[in-house]
């Protein structure tokens, strides 16, 4: 079972690349991995997937400090990642297949149950994310490195569009707050670095952001649309969050681990807190969360707590 299931990561996104080339299957069965937080609309609670052991990734719901957590998949041989909550609190969408070479999208109530599948189509839809106003999902459909798509879906219609004109120009892409915008990354410029482009909703580019040095992860908005936060390898081994200032065309580093990694951004609806992974592909990788202030997030480095696994700190819902 574990020999087929490392098989299948061969095929997968870097993360599971990684997992592959940096983990022995002895350590890899006594690990927890928690990855891709997502805030319900009521700031109370995160919706995240998880590899315990040996087991193929789970779907989990917890209260937003990471206490009372429970899995609402609990399948024993499916693939399910990358979970998004929906505005209106009714529904998760996420990831899912039998292998990591062929994922749909699936939408289901928040206790699990009503699941069905939404998608079809070669290769791996994953990376949803619903539109911050509208019952509208966003997601890349990746067949190879050499043909990545993006598409919009509607949940309720099953109507499915894709976005752009070229493929794999585009790697991965987030709305702004008010759902007018889109910041997608852009792979492989001509110098070799990546880019953002920030494109309106009918995905007409309005500008770019050249990242020389850097390699972003699918970028997040700050809370008061003015900035863009994304992850970027900082050496060979550790990730950082940086952040990009739209109106003063910088980049920063705000966040500093040491040797740990850090992954996937989110903000909670409230925009009191942005949540992430951290961790080392040799040991764990938990969900953290740091206040977040819309007056001075350009001069802060932020500072993280722990809030899933053993050791977490937890929180009383007055803090939420």
């Amino acid at each position: 079972m574990l020999n087929t299931s490392i098989k299948k990561l061969i095929l997968s996104t870097t993360i599971l690349s990684n997992l592959l080339a940096l983990v022995s299957a002895q350590a890899f069965a006594e690990q927890r991995k928690d990855f891709s937080a997502s805030i319900a609309p009521n700031n109370h609670h995160i919706t995240y997937y998880s590899y315990r052991g040996e087991k193929l990734p789970d779907i989990y719901i917890a209260n937003a400090d990471g206490s009372d957590e429970k899995n609402i998949t609990a399948t024993d041989d499916i693939w399910e990642i990358e979970p998004s909550w929906s505005n209106d609190g009714e529904n998760i969408i996420f990831s899912g297949g039998l292998s990591m070479a062929d994922m749909e999208l699936y939408i289901m109530n928040p206790d699990g149950t009503k699941r069905r599948q939404l998608t079809d189509g070669p290769g791996n839809a994953i990376a949803a994310q619903w539109h911050p106003k509208e019952r509208l999902i966003l997601y890349k459909r990746w067949q190879s490195d050499e043909l990545v798509t993006l598409h919009i879906v509607n949940p309720d219609t099953g109507v499915d569009n894709r976005l752009g004109e070229s493929p794999s120009k585009y790697s991965g892409a987030s709305w702004s707050p008010d759902g007018t915008k889109l910041a997608a990354v852009v792979a492989g410029t001509k110098d070799g670095h990546h880019a953002i482009a920030i494109t309106d909703s009918h995905f007409k580019q309005l500008n770019t952001i050249e990242l020389k040095s850097y390699k972003a992860v699918v970028p997040t908005w700050t809370p008061d649309s003015k900035g863009l936060v994304f992850a970027s390898g900082v050496d060979n081994k550790t990730n950082e969050l940086f952040a990009y200032h739209l109106e003063q065309e910088e980049i920063r580093q705000i966040s500093k681990t040491n040797d740990d990694t850090v992954y996937f951004a989110e903000f909670s609806r409230n925009g009191h807190y942005i949540y992430m992974d951290r961790g080392s592909w040799e040991s764990n990788f938990l969900l953290y969360r740091a206040a977040w202030d819309n007056n001075a997030w350009w001069h802060k480095t932020l500072e993280l707590e722990q809030i899933s696994g053993t050791g977490a700190k937890q929180l009383s819902k007055a803090a939420y």
